[in-house]
């Protein structure tokens, strides 16, 4: 298939680190060249390697992909990688890619640490090049990272753009024609197995920045997709639940967990109901919510019954947990409920208002929802709850609480690369527009505050690109510390935008 439309070539060998226990952590690698490979891995500082072999399947739709699990390894512990297919008769010795991980912390073990956050990587401008501001901000997010040696990324959707830029967006048929399999002109019409192997490419498109592979190789990186991974605002449009948009649905949805899925959970013949999954590092639990495999906008839902009773079971399993991460892509809490109302009225399905969890089709699981987390403020007034979002192209951090209840806190981190001015200023408006108007008057949604900045900033909402960060201190007699900051492009260099300083 030519790749004549975009500037830089596919990745063809490359690692990524993926879930971390305390004594274990799984490796995903894509190579160009099926067969044995060997990974070697060792704690930092030691002179030996360890090392396994891990085959890779010469069946073309697993796209020369696999996972090593490495286990035995040392609690709290970095690890450096290399992953290598030695030379055969008909092939000589190359290196896939090299990186390193830190495994996670005992249950019990205090201290500080950090975990990056991010969504909407697409770097790409309308002539298909990487726009310098995209590589830049990488480098910034890569350097901070190691200065703050953040544990692990929390990935929260749109990883990857099968719909933009829109001038090479694979629903658009001039483009869609350097890409189809022969005799076909509409991706619709593929089935599949065709659909999964050009989202198989498209992952490797976007991924070809080496600041992009440079992230995913050094330190643990948690995904979850979100609607550009299939298409703009998925599930939200009834014509999506039709059986001639199923191929399309599934073949995504298989790629996605091929390149991205598959590095935190095993997946067997028939898809998952839901890609949500947990984790947990240390002291802190965190689950991860799927808004998209479930999804039908004539149904009236966004995670489903599985995924409503699993967020209740994860709240009461770790009601002691000193902090909770709970991500949705999408942020819960920063739409009102007047704007949804009128906006619903007046726009038609499947656009980016009725995408909103607060959106009236979507009521009764929000409602559920909220009384979800409402409850389980009341049952754990001393734990940390933070929820993550992405999606909506601004950075944001909030104050939660109901009035029987403790606060809790809401941060946003959307446009590490993606960069739309539109979005993020109608976002940015929405959310302090949800932060003037108290609560709907039967109490389902929680009075919201923007948190103010630490010493300079450029504002909270932050409107352009951005990572997010989030340092949790794990204390033994006191409640855990919490910290959020920005790290984003001004006038194209990086600062810290924003810094609640402890909150």
């Amino acid at each position: 298939m030519p790749r004549t439309a975009f500037e830089p070539d596919l990745a063809d060998r490359m690692i990524a680190i993926g879930a971390v226990e305390t004594r274990s952590a799984r490796l995903w690698l894509r190579t160009d060249v099926p067969g044995r490979h060997e990974v070697r891995y060792r704690a930092v500082g030691d002179a030996d390697w360890q090392r396994r072999g891990v085959d890779v399947d010469a069946d073309p739709a697993r796209d020369n992909i696999a996972i090593a699990e490495l286990t035995g390894l040392d609690p709290d512990t970095r690890y450096e990688v290399a992953v290598e297919r030695p030379a055969d008769e008909l092939q000589p010795r190359f290196e896939v890619g090299r990186g390193g991980f830190a495994t996670a912390p005992e249950v019990g073990t205090s201290g500080r640490f950090t975990i990056a956050a991010m969504s909407c990587n697409q770097p790409f401008d309308d002539r298909g090049r990487i726009r310098p501001e995209a590589s830049a901000m990488l480098r910034a997010a890569n350097t901070a990272m190691h200065e703050l040696d953040a544990r692990l990324v929390l990935m929260m959707g749109d990883q990857m753009y099968a719909d933009q830029p829109v001038t090479r967006s694979l629903y658009d048929p001039d483009f869609f024609a350097t890409v189809a399999p022969a005799g076909e002109t509409d991706i619709r019409e593929c089935d599949a197995a065709q659909i999964r192997r050009i989202f198989q490419e498209r992952h490797r498109l976007f991924w070809s920045m080496p600041e992009w592979r440079e992230l995913l190789a050094n330190r643990p990186c948690y995904p979850m997709l979100d609607d550009h991974e299939i298409l703009d605002n998925w599930g939200s449009d009834p014509a999506h639940d039709e059986p001639s948009w199923q191929p399309l649905r599934e073949g995504a949805l298989r790629a996605y967990h091929d390149y991205q899925g598959s590095r935190v959970r095993s997946l067997g013949a028939e898809l998952p109901t839901s890609f949500c999954y947990e984790f947990a590092f240390g002291d802190v639990a965190g689950l991860v919510t799927d808004m998209r495999t479930a999804r039908s906008f004539a149904a009236g839902r966004v995670l489903g019954r599985e995924q409503l009773d699993r967020v209740r079971a994860f709240l009461t399993a770790n009601v002691v947990a000193p902090v909770a991460l709970l991500v949705t892509p999408l942020p819960l809490f920063h739409v009102s409920a007047i704007a949804a109302e009128l906006g619903a009225a007046i726009t038609p399905a499947g656009d980016d208002l009725s995408d909103r969890l607060i959106h009236p089709a979507f009521a009764d699981e929000y409602r559920e929802l909220c009384a979800t987390l409402r409850d389980h403020r009341r049952r754990a007034p001393a734990q940390r709850l933070l929820l993550l979002g992405g999606d909506i192209h601004v950075g944001a951090a909030c104050a939660l609480r109901w009035d029987d209840g403790p606060e809790f806190h809401q941060f946003v981190a959307s446009g590490v690369t993606h960069e739309s001015p539109l979005a993020s200023w109608v976002s940015g408006l929405a959310v302090r527009e949800f932060a003037a108007h108290d609560r709907d008057g039967d109490g389902t949604v929680p009075t919201i505050r923007l948190l103010a900045c630490k010493g300079d900033g450029a504002g909270n909402p932050f409107r352009g690109l951005h990572v997010g960060f989030v340092e949790i201190d794990l204390r033994p007699t006191a409640p855990a510390g919490l910290e959020l900051s920005l790290l984003g492009m001004v006038d194209g260099k990086p600062d810290w935008v924003f810094r609640s300083g402890p909150i």
